[in-house]
């Protein structure tokens, strides 16, 4: 059987021009996908022990998550990271995905609960 005796000659449909600025339904889409928690890593710094405030790091090594993970010591000022900061090590690849519920609408200006303004497309 193939996908589209499985689904039904009404599953598809043909898009218009400038699909890609309107999300629908059933699109097909490549994007990243991560997994952070697969195997999580940190972009520790390498203090320079020359350095006297302790808070200027200009090299870093990628270790595998401790328990001192989001516990540092020192917060550094250059790169700016608190103590409970940690720069990640993220990999992802390129996968295919389907769109099963277009973008949440804009909030609108009379939303009295909200302040500011959204602009991420917000999709499932």
């Amino acid at each position: 059987m193939y996908i589209d005796e499985w689904f039904g000659g009404d599953f598809f449909k043909q898009l218009p021009l400038g699909y890609h600025q309107h999300f629908s339904f059933g699109q097909l889409f490549r994007t990243h996908a991560y997994y952070p928690h697969e195997h999580l890593e940190l972009w520790r710094p390498v203090l320079d022990p020359t350095e006297p405030t302790k808070t200027i790091a200009s090299q870093f090594q990628i270790v595998a998550a401790g328990k001192d993970a989001f516990r540092r010591g020192i917060p550094l000022a250059s790169p700016k990271l608190e103590t409970n900061e940690e720069f990640l090590v993220i990999r992802a690849k390129l996968r295919p995905v389907v769109l099963v519920m277009p973008e949440i609408p804009s909030f609108g200006v009379d939303n009295r609960g909200y302040r500011g303004r959204v602009q991420r497309h917000l999709c499932l």
